[in-house]
């Protein structure tokens, strides 16, 4: 998935918006002023970093590698 197709599907999320608080390289987008994502690239690879609940976060981590 590409830069601005990342960016309009987390922008499509009910309230979302988007900031720049690490600078203009790295993406975080919010909802109601709290983080829920956060974008980068290296190498021109996404690196995308998602919250979610954390016992949710163990199950995800056994069954994905990355």
């Amino acid at each position: 998935m590409k830069k601005d197709e990342l960016n309009q599907y987390l922008l499509a999320k009910p309230e979302s918006s988007l900031d720049f608080p690490f600078g203009a390289d790295v993406s975080v987008f919010k909802v109601k002023g709290k983080m829920f994502a956060l974008l980068g690239f290296h190498n021109d690879l996404p690196m995308l970093n998602l919250k979610c609940d954390p016992d949710e976060a163990v199950m995800l981590c056994d069954v994905f590698s990355a």
